[in-house]
């Protein structure tokens, strides 16, 4: 460390620049605030890494989300299309349309692999809730 005026100001930059930044995290004078998930990110959850049921519903309802605004944008080039009669914006947004449709593939397809998965997930669960124990400690 420096041992100067600028020691403790190089100290805290340091901190502050440090931090994994992600995107959705936003830095805040070293505090990290994260907006909730609204579906215009694939959120990264493959159905292999889903071993309980509430990990289960939680991306099958982010799965949900990600097809709805996935739709929300699909239905916006729909109407911009149907709007303009310019060739090259018009190749633009089919383009983009083909973009989107296979966005919604994806996540049907992963979102269909998982309910599938879902009876033994189920099982899973059960055979651990079986051993489930309420003991109270002593104080």
């Amino acid at each position: 460390m420096y041992e100067n005026e600028n020691s403790s100001r190089v100290n805290e930059e340091t901190t502050l620049t440090n931090g994994a930044s992600q995107e959705g995290v936003h830095m805040d004078s070293a505090t990290k605030t994260r907006k909730p998930y609204d579906g215009s990110k694939a959120h990264g959850v493959t159905p292999k890494n889903i071993v309980t049921i509430l990990e289960y519903d939680n991306s099958l309802e982010r799965f949900k989300m990600r097809y709805e605004y996935l739709v929300k944008e699909y239905k916006t080039i729909q109407v911009e299309f149907e709007a303009t009669q310019d060739i090259s914006e018009r190749a633009t947004l089919l383009k983009k349309k083909s973009s989107k449709e296979s966005q919604m593939m994806a996540v049907v397809k992963v979102k269909n692999e998982l309910v599938g998965m879902r009876a033994v997930i189920e099982q899973k669960e059960i055979v651990s809730q079986k051993g489930a124990d309420f003991t109270i400690l002593e104080f």
